[in-house]
Parts: C-alpha cells; sequence; structure tokens
C-alpha cells in the first residue's frame, strides 16, 4: 500500500477549512430552505486543489464530525439526523460538488499555465456548483412532496446570487493555488497532476 502522508495532511486541512466554513452563514433567502454559507464553494474548491478522491474524502471527513455532535451544518446543526432532512440534500451536494470538480479538472498538467488550466478550472468549478444543488432540489421535492418545479424554485434560485460570488471566488483561489498545492502533495515528482 503506498501512502502518501502529504496528501492525508491536504485532506485534513481541506476538513477544516469546511469547518471554518461553518462560522459564517447568511440568513436564508425568502422561501429558501436552509441559511446561505461557504460550504458548497469550498467544497468545489477543495475537489479542484485536492483531486476527486481526496477532495470528497475532506467532505466526508467533515461530514464525521458533524454527525458526532459538532454545530458544523447549516443552521447549527449537529448530529446524523441533519441527513433526514431538506438540509442533507445540501450535504450529500457538497460531497458530489467535490467529486465533480475534481473529475473536471484531473488532468490539467503540472506544465500548464493559469490561462491554460483556466477552461477546465472553470468547467469543474460551474459543473460542480450545479451538482450540489441537485441532491438539494430532490430532497425538497420528495420530502415535502414538491413538484420538480417548486423544487428548483425553492432549493436553487434563491441562492443564485451567492452561488455566483461563491463559482468565482473558487475559480480565482483554485486557479492561484491548484499548480502549488498539487506539486507540494506529489512532492514535486508527478508531471501529469490526477
Amino acid at each position: 500500500m503506498n501512502t502518501n502522508p502529504r496528501k492525508s495532511v491536504a485532506v485534513f486541512a481541506g476538513t477544516v477549512l469546511l469547518c471554518l466554513c461553518s462560522l459564517f452563514s447568511l440568513p436564508a433567502p425568502s422561501g429558501a430552505p436552509v441559511p446561505v454559507t461557504l460550504h458548497d464553494g469550498a467544497a468545489v474548491l477543495l475537489g479542484i486543489l485536492l483531486g476527486p478522491a481526496a477532495g470528497a474524502g475532506s467532505v466526508g471527513l467533515f461530514f464525521l464530525a458533524g454527525a458526532a455532535g459538532l454545530p458544523l451544518f447549516p443552521g447549527g446543526q449537529a448530529t446524523i439526523q441533519a441527513f433526514r432532512t431538506v438540509t442533507g440534500g445540501y450535504l450529500i451536494g457538497w460531497f458530489l460538488a467535490a467529486v465533480i470538480a475534481g473529475l473536471c479538472t484531473h488532468k490539467i498538467q503540472d506544465t500548464d499555465s493559469r490561462a491554460a488550466a483556466f477552461p477546465a478550472i472553470l468547467h469543474g468549478a460551474v459543473a460542480g456548483i450545479l451538482c450540489s444543488s441537485i441532491p438539494a432540489i430532490l430532497a425538497l421535492k420528495n420530502l415535502y412532496g414538491a413538484g420538480l418545479a417548486g423544487a428548483i424554485l425553492h432549493a436553487f434560485v434563491p441562492y443564485l446570487p451567492a452561488i455566483l460570488v461563491k463559482l468565482v471566488l473558487s475559480v480565482i483561489t483554485a486557479g492561484a493555488l491548484r499548480k502549488p498545492v498539487r506539486l507540494w502533495m506529489d512532492n514535486g515528482k508527478n508531471k501529469q497532476i490526477s
């Protein structure tokens, strides 16, 4: 078994970032089920920086910390019960966001300039952010019997301004940090950062 202690440190640091995101939230927009947080943007960033598996690992450790009782989930929720609500849809969406963003950007080479990497980073961020809302929409539809249009109207549309801000921040941050983070994690050995 080949283990990389640097990757483990990066996964733990990603979990800490998600925990810090729990300190910041804005009240839920009118008609929206949960407060606005930075978690989905951070999950996308982690997928791009760490790759799909390590980014999802950070989100998974975050889930364990919240399920163990730390008030990390939106609205200060803690415990596994949060996964049985619409909040659980958003939580699952963060995991999905890390995986999707990581998969969309895993072929970027360490020799690629920021400009050459930008299209993949933008694609990964947009795909990750959009896919992060799908489980929440489905949770709202299934838990409360809302129609698909109504679920989209309540679980996605009110968040659009915040989503755009988080998207821009994720792309800028990923563009600046992806190469140095991946080279550090891989100890500067690989030409393809996957």
